[in-house]
C-alpha cells in the first residue's frame, strides 16, 4: 500500500511505538463481519453454520466470518444477516440502547448502523433514517426493507432541515459523520488516493455543521452518539473539544466496558473518554466513537408547528379489502397501527410516527395495492411479517429448490390455492402464490440471482 508520505508523518506522530504494528496490519486482509436481523436470532444463524463464525465480544448479535460472495447466500436474500465491518458494529454498541426509544440516524446510508439501531429498539421503538443523498437513500431503504424492520422512516435531507422540524425530540440521535476515510484505507484503495490534507480541512467543516445540528434534535437527558471512520485528530478529538467548549448542556460519557479491550482512548485529556478502533488493536477497520449526554435540565425547545400530513387513510372499500387481505392469509392483528396510502401503496409504521415528516423515502412497510377491486400485497409485506401468514414454504439454504427460487422459478408444492410466505432457514424471503399444486414465484425480478453453474 502505498499511503500519502504526510499521512504516514501523521500517524506516526500518533502512535508512535505502535506504527509499525498498524503499518503491518494494513498489509492484512480486511476482517469480515456480520449482524443477524430481527428476522433471524443469533443462536438460530449460528446453529445454520452458513459460514464458519466466531462471536464478536461486544456485540451480541455479530460475528466475524471468513466466505466469499456472502451477498449470494440465501439467507443474505431473506435479509437473515447483513454484512459490516465489526470497526463500525462498535459506535452502536457503545451504549445500551432500549426497546422503545426515539431514534434519529442522521447520515445513515448503506444502512448497517441504522438496522443495529432499529433491532435494538423493538417494535414499539421509532427509528428516523436520514441520509442526504437520494440515490444512497433509496439503496438505504432497499436494505432496511431486506432486513424486514417495520419501525422505520427514511428520509432524504440535510440535517439543518432535522434540526428545524425535530427539536429536543429523540432520545438518540447517531451522527456517523462523513470523513477522510483514513481507517477504510486496507478496505478501499480509493481511499488512499482521494485522501489529502485539503480533504481534512473540508470534512471538518462539514461534521462541524453535522454534529451542531444533530445535537439540537437530542432531548434532555437522551444521547448523542458522534462517529467516524477515520483518524485525524482534527475530525475527531478536536472537534468534539470544540463542540463541548459550546455546548455546556453536554458532556462526554464512558462507553461500555466491553468496548475497552477493543479500543483505545481519545488522545487528548479532555477527551479521554472518547474511544478509538485501530487495525492492530482489534480484528476490524478505523472507527472514533464519542458518547455524549445532553443534561436532562436543558430547556427544551419549542416544538414547531406540525405540517399537514402529505398522507391520507385508506377509503372504506380499500381498508375492507386490505383487511380482508390480512384475515385469511395471516394471523396479524395491524388493529392499532394505523394505514396510510402513499404513493407507491398503502404503508403501515409499527411505531406513533412524528406528527410532521418531510422528504420521504420510504415509511414503514409497503404493505402492496389495489387494482381493479382486489388487493396486491408487496415484496416488503412478506419481507416483514412473513412469519404470520397462515400458509408458510420453508426452504433449506443449501437446498436446489431455494436456488431454483431465488432464480425466479416456479415451485411444485401440494396444498391449497393462495398466497404463502418463502422462507430461507425460517427466515421471511418473499411471496409466492399456489396454484393448482404449484407457488407461482413473486420475488421481484430486479432482485433475483443466476442459477449457479
Amino acid at each position: 500500500m502505498n499511503l500519502p508520505p504526510s499521512f504516514v508523518t501523521r500517524m506516526q506522530r500518533l502512535l508512535r511505538e505502535e506504527y509499525p504494528a498498524y503499518e503491518k496490519a494494513l498489509q492484512e486482509s480486511p476482517v469480515k463481519g456480520l449482524i443477524t436481523s430481527v428476522k433471524m436470532s443469533a443462536e438460530a444463524f449460528a446453529a445454520q453454520q452458513p459460514f464458519a463464525l466466531k462471536e464478536i465480544p461486544y456485540c451480541t448479535n455479530g460475528f466475524y466470518f471468513n466466505a466469499p460472495n456472502p451477498g449470494r447466500h440465501p439467507l443474505h436474500h431473506a435479509g437473515g444477516f447483513y454484512v459490516q465491518d465489526p470497526s463500525a458494529m462498535a459506535t452502536v454498541c457503545a451504549l445500551p440502547v432500549q426497546k422503545g426509544l426515539r431514534v434519529l440516524d442522521c447520515c445513515a446510508a448503506p444502512g448497517g448502523k441504522s438496522i443495529q439501531l432499529a433491532t435494538k429498539i423493538g417494535p414499539d421503538g421509532l427509528l428516523l433514517s436520514n441520509e442526504i443523498d437520494r440515490g444512497r437513500a433509496r439503496i438505504l431503504a432497499a436494505n432496511i426493507e431486506r432486513m424486514g424492520l417495520t419501525n422505520t422512516i427514511v428520509t432524504s435531507q440535510d440535517t439543518a432541515a432535522l434540526k428545524e422540524q425535530y427539536p429536543d425530540y429523540f432520545d438518540l440521535v447517531l451522527a456517523d459523520a462523513p470523513c477522510s476515510g483514513e481507517g477504510m484505507f486496507r478496505k478501499y484503495e480509493e481511499a488512499v488516493s482521494d485522501w489529502s490534507e485539503g480533504k481534512i480541512a473540508g470534512c471538518t467543516n462539514m461534521q462541524q455543521n453535522i454534529l451542531e445540528n444533530a445535537s439540537a434534535c437530542v432531548m434532555p437527558g437522551g444521547y448523542l452518539l458522534y462517529a467516524t471512520c477515520t483518524f485525524s485528530v482534527e475530525e475527531n478529538e478536536a472537534m468534539i473539544e470544540a463542540f463541548l467548549e459550546n455546548h455546556p448542556q453536554f458532556t462526554l460519557c464512558p462507553v461500555n466496558e466491553a468496548l475497552l479491550p477493543f479500543t483505545k482512548p481519545g488522545v487528548t485529556e479532555k477527551t479521554i473518554l472518547t474511544r478509538r478502533f485501530y487495525p492492530h488493536q482489534a480484528p476490524g477497520e478505523g472507527q472514533f466513537i464519542a458518547l455524549m449526554q445532553k443534561s436532562a435540565d436543558s430547556d427544551r425547545q419549542k416544538q414547531p408547528p406540525a405540517r399537514k400530513s402529505t398522507f391520507c387513510q385508506p377509503t372504506k372499500e380499500e381498508q375492507a379489502l386490505i383487511h380482508q387481505f390480512i384475515a385469511q392469509n395471516t394471523t396479524l392483528d395491524l388493529t392499532h397501527h394505523p394505514i396510510i396510502t402513499a404513493p407507491d401503496g398503502f404503508r403501515i409504521l409499527s411505531s406513533p410516527a412524528p406528527a410532521s415528516l418531510q422528504s420521504i423515502v420510504a415509511y414503514g412497510v409497503n404493505m402492496g395495492h389495489i387494482q381493479k377491486g382486489v388487493f396486491h400485497p408487496h415484496h416488503q409485506f412478506f419481507s416483514a411479517y412473513g412469519r404470520f401468514f397462515k400458509q408458510q414454504v420453508n426452504l433449506a439454504a443449501d437446498s436446489s429448490e431455494a436456488a431454483l427460487f431465488l432464480a425466479g422459478h416456479p415451485l411444485p408444492f401440494a396444498g391449497p390455492n393462495g398466497w404463502c410466505c418463502i422462507l430461507i432457514d425460517g427466515c421471511p424471503l418473499s411471496g409466492g402464490k399456489r396454484v393448482g399444486g404449484l407457488v407461482k414465484n413473486h420475488y421481484p425480478k430486479g432482485l433475483r440471482q443466476s442459477l449457479p453453474s
